[in-house]
């Protein structure tokens, strides 16, 4: 019989892959003026740490580093999606 996860629903743990959604600040030339844009980009982070005030420390795939804090109101970025690490 298989054991049931001790994991909770939605838990995130280090090693965890997730989707992040956000708010990024860019500045195109539109032809006539620059004008201030912001876009909804989302970036998919690889879970270092978690900290017991819920930050969690990501990285990219080119090792840039972010910090995705749970406290915020409203928040920065919004997870969107948890993909779970492989476990043999």
């Amino acid at each position: 019989m298989r054991e049931k996860s001790k994991r909770a629903r939605g838990a995130i743990d280090p090693g965890d892959i997730i989707i992040v959604e956000g708010q990024e600040y860019g500045r195109p030339y539109n032809g006539k003026k620059w004008l201030p844009n912001f876009w909804t980009i989302r970036r998919a982070l690889r879970v270092d740490d978690i900290t017991n005030n819920g930050t969690i420390h990501a990285h990219d795939k080119q090792r840039q580093r972010y910090l995705l804090n749970a406290i915020d109101e409203p928040p920065a970025r919004y997870i969107v999606r948890i993909i779970r690490r492989r476990t043999a």
